[in-house]
């Protein structure tokens, strides 16, 4: 995680700041990539993550939401942006 997490361009749009260390990127994979409904992003028949993607239910969101509405987030490496991955993934 920590190769595309360290990217400013990646944390500015997943919300967070840009990873300055490989523990920065456990922390978040621990504390955020780890609770249900989030999955990884890798390359259909390779074994490395380029991004993730994640669901969190209405009554479970920070944000404003009600019980049957659903917020997604993710993020993907910066060299597979515009690639139609994430929209894939989705």
């Amino acid at each position: 995680m920590f190769e595309y997490a360290k990217n400013i361009n990646i944390g500015l749009m997943a919300g967070w700041p840009a990873h300055t260390s490989i523990d920065d990127s456990r922390r978040v994979i621990w504390d955020v990539l780890s609770i249900n409904e989030n999955y990884a992003i890798t390359l259909k028949g390779e074994d490395k993550v380029i991004g993730s993607i994640g669901f969190i239910k209405g009554n479970e969101s920070f944000l404003t939401f009600t019980y049957n509405e659903v917020e997604m987030g993710y993020w993907i490496g910066e060299p597979f942006w515009g690639q139609g991955l994430t929209a894939e993934a989705i």
